[in-house]
């Protein structure tokens, strides 16, 4: 190999490392960022759900066992409660349906 080809592995190699490097910084960044805000208020919970305030609270009211935690008179959503929650009340929903159909 000549000199401009051994200059050149020397390069490939260092940019390799530099974005290997890189890209897990930024997955490192980014499954932080999801877990650094464990608690959501209302308003957020009905965003992250795509619903609006008043939606969000009639299902609660309807559903009495909906994930939600009370802080000092305030009331917060765990988004991983929420999401699971709603795994289990689809399945259970699921199974309803199909004791009626049977």
């Amino acid at each position: 190999m000549n000199d401009f080809g051994k200059v050149m592995d020397t390069y490939l190699k260092e940019m390799e490392q530099r974005i290997t490097e890189k890209l897990t910084q930024q997955l490192e960044n980014t499954s932080h960022k999801k877990t650094e805000k464990m608690w959501m208020n209302k308003t957020e919970c009905a965003k992250y759900l795509g619903v609006s305030f008043k939606t969000l609270d009639k299902f609660m009211k309807e559903h009495s066992n909906f994930p939600s935690t009370n802080i000092s008179g305030a009331i917060r959503f765990n988004a991983k409660r929420v999401d699971e929650w709603f795994e289990i009340h689809d399945e259970m929903i699921k199974m309803r349906n199909r004791k009626r159909a049977s």
